[in-house]
């Protein structure tokens, strides 16, 4: 994730490339919430060229950058100086196969730097404001949904915390263009968007047992469907029924593009979208058994918006956040037949060395996490098989999403499971990696690695351990009334690479009680 210098301004700004529209948004802090200043959005149909092409086109690169002097004048008015402006962009841009010419335009041509956000993060953002708007909502179970023009993601709340979460690429714009000729020469063109999409969202990983009681749905073209579906103002959020959804797609379902622009008084691009949609909201429906869902008021400019104008609220939202991405790993560590006892000491170790040697690794609270999560993944490889059970690891996270972590998060996750086992790590997982990945992750690997050898029998035989370090000899000093031979031969074996990474040896010493 790009690390932003912790500014408290008065009054920011974020100019927003979503996959139809450009978005300017302007606010100052007031109380302790984000106040409108400016508000602003012009068309340009970004997703409809990379969806269709795979590319963005160079005039609308033109046009994009003529927007955006516009909207710095505007916020210039407002006393927003550069340091204080985020441009953020989602799929559209993500996706396009000549982003970086794309970015490098916009730079020269404006002086800006575009941050492209990976779909687990901007997901996150939404994630997060729901929540914090539906504070005061009964959250012990329930599913919720947020709907990107690229994308789906499906996550279940348990006790107000998310316990797991799916990404699923079927979002009404990318479902839109997909079938855009099918349209013209079906009349079942609504059948095939219903079955496409059925299948997309099965998702077979899901907790087992879950029931929600509730059904809370996000994103833009959600917001699109409010108005039409007639939702009502249920205070912190919006309630639309099930049922208002079936009348309008039941209405829709037959017609053109030109007729539910005609009927609904809506933009072509914003009618392309209403079947997918519909479909989408009905499969969401049906995953919850829900007859009525809320729709909170979650943007994602709103939210870094107020990241950038309350960053010691938002650090602390994303503390408590943790909790619901350990609280996912610990029931995908489960699903997995994870020893949960072997887990849960490995974590223990690991965060006791993390904790003492700070100044040797340098790192903080993100990476901290990252430990956890790897304390209690390393191993569920072994479901699949036994032998090689860390590249089987490694494969499975490098398919997954967990809540709370971005890509780069569960690449570097992957990586430290994949070099947890071996006798010689080598530097093969880092060949995709940046450079400050490839030291995040040896060096998270080179402590998790010290801790699990510590139970290589799994028998839980160490039951208390302390950590001195002293200019270049770490001493992990543990006490134990069993034989623990094989747990110094795997220490000493994985001491190596602890050397390797930081230039410090690593020395067990032991004391029988």
């Amino acid at each position: 994730m790009k690390k932003h210098k912790a500014r408290k301004p008065a009054v920011a700004a974020v100019i927003e490339f979503s996959s139809n529209t450009l978005r300017l948004l302007v606010g100052d802090r007031r109380d302790d919430r984000v106040h409108v200043l400016e508000f602003l959005e012009y068309p340009l149909a970004i997703g409809k060229d990379t969806f269709n092409l795979g590319k963005l086109g160079f005039d609308k690169v033109n046009k994009a950058c003529l927007i955006i002097k516009g909207y710095l004048e505007t916020a210039a008015c407002y006393g927003v100086g550069s340091k204080d402006i985020r441009v953020i962009a989602t799929t559209a841009l993500r996706e396009a196969r000549n982003k970086g010419y794309i970015l490098d335009q916009i730079r020269l041509k404006t002086g800006l730097d575009v941050e492209i956000m990976d779909g687990l993060e901007e997901k996150l953002h939404i994630f997060k404001t729901a929540l914090r708007t539906l504070v005061n909502e009964d959250l012990s179970s329930a599913l919720m949904g947020y709907v990107g023009s690229g994308s789906v993601g499906i996550s279940i709340i348990k006790n107000g915390r998310i316990v797991y979460y799916r990404s699923v690429k079927v979002g009404p714009l990318r479902i839109s263009e997909l079938f855009e000729h099918a349209a013209t020469y079906t009349q079942e063109y609504h059948v095939m968007i219903e079955e496409f999409i059925r299948a997309a969202l099965d998702v077979h990983d899901m907790p087992d047992g879950v029931r929600p009681e509730k059904l809370i749905l996000t994103g833009g073209d959600v917001n699109i469907m409010k108005d039409l579906c007639g939702a009502e103002n249920a205070g912190a959020a919006f309630m639309l029924k099930k049922k208002n959804l079936e009348k309008l797609y039941n209405r829709v379902k037959y017609a053109s593009t030109e007729n539910i622009s005609k009927e609904y008084q809506l933009s072509l691009a914003r009618a392309e979208v209403i079947i997918p949609a519909c479909c989408i909201l009905g499969d969401l429906f049906s995953l919850a058994g829900a007859e009525e869902a809320l729709l909170p008021q979650a943007y994602l400019n709103e939210s870094v918006l107020y990241c950038m104008l309350f960053p010691e609220e938002a650090a602390k939202i994303d503390k408590e956040f943790y909790k619901s991405t350990l609280l996912a790993v610990k029931a995908l560590a489960a699903r997995y037949e994870v020893i949960e006892a072997h887990a849960s000491l490995v974590e223990d170790f690991s965060l006791k060395i993390f904790d003492k040697i700070r100044k040797l690794h340098g790192m903080g609270a993100r990476e901290r996490i990252l430990l956890q999560c790897a304390a209690y993944l390393h191993d569920f490889g072994k479901f699949i098989d036994v032998k090689d059970h860390a590249r089987h690891s490694y494969n499975i996270l490098s398919g997954l999403d967990i809540v709370g972590l971005n890509q780069r998060d569960m690449n570097v996750l992957a990586q430290i499971c994949l070099l947890h086992s071996a006798d010689q790590p080598d530097t093969e997982p880092y060949s995709a990696s940046a450079a400050g990945d490839m030291a995040v992750t040896a060096k998270l690997a080179a402590i998790l690695r010290l801790a699990d050898a510590l139970d290589r029998g799994r028998l839980q035989k160490i039951n208390d351990l302390t950590v001195t370090a002293d200019g270049d000899e770490l001493v992990v000093h543990v006490q134990t009334n069993r034989n623990i031979e094989l747990e110094k031969w795997a220490f000493n074996r994985k001491s190596a690479f602890f050397g390797e990474v930081f230039g410090v040896k690593a020395t067990l010493h032991v004391k029988a009680v």
